[in-house]
């Protein structure tokens, strides 16, 4: 059995910076940011989940989909989903 541990990088290719590369980003993503400025948290995540909206699957996920090897991702893109894989977790 082959079994593929995914992260951010994976994501890349589909237009989608990792949270290392965006630490504007990564920055808002905790709760003191959210209850201090909650019309600028929310403002971070609108964007980051219209980026998210609109990425499509890259080679890389659509590969792991045919080749129907099982993963585990910490990803929230859902890009291996809409490959049609279905994460471990």
């Amino acid at each position: 059995m082959i079994l593929a541990f995914t992260g951010a990088g994976i994501s890349k290719e589909s237009g989608i910076d990792t949270f290392m590369e965006r630490p504007d980003v990564r920055n808002c993503l905790h709760r003191h940011f959210a209850n201090t400025y909650p019309e600028k948290y929310r403002q971070v995540i609108r964007e980051l989940k219209n980026q998210i909206d609109r990425a499509t699957p890259n080679d890389a996920h659509i590969a792991l989909k045919e080749y129907h090897v099982d993963i585990i991702t910490m990803n929230i893109d859902g890009l291996h989903q809409k490959a049609g894989s279905i994460p471990l977790c």
